[in-house]
């Protein structure tokens, strides 16, 4: 919020943010949290439902599920 002294010199608010900001930050986390753990979930369960033979053609084993499960999700960001 810019405020203007006597002078007519433009003073940039420096305050930290309202509880009201901080509330919106912390819900627009929990919403990208629960998105991502969703793509995840997603992700691990189309995995699981292939065939070894399915997996090996993508080029994956079945114990590196889990871990591709999370490299899609962080590289989603």
């Amino acid at each position: 919020m810019a405020t203007f002294d006597q002078f007519g010199t433009n003073q940039t608010n420096t305050r930290a943010p309202g509880i009201a900001q901080r509330i919106a930050a912390t819900a627009a986390s929990i919403r990208d949290q629960i998105a991502r753990r969703a793509l995840y979930r997603r992700t691990v369960n189309e995995l699981s439902a292939m065939s070894n033979r399915e997996l090996a053609d993508i080029g994956v084993n079945r114990s590196m599920i889990h871990s591709v499960a999370h490299q899609a999700v962080n590289t989603q960001r």
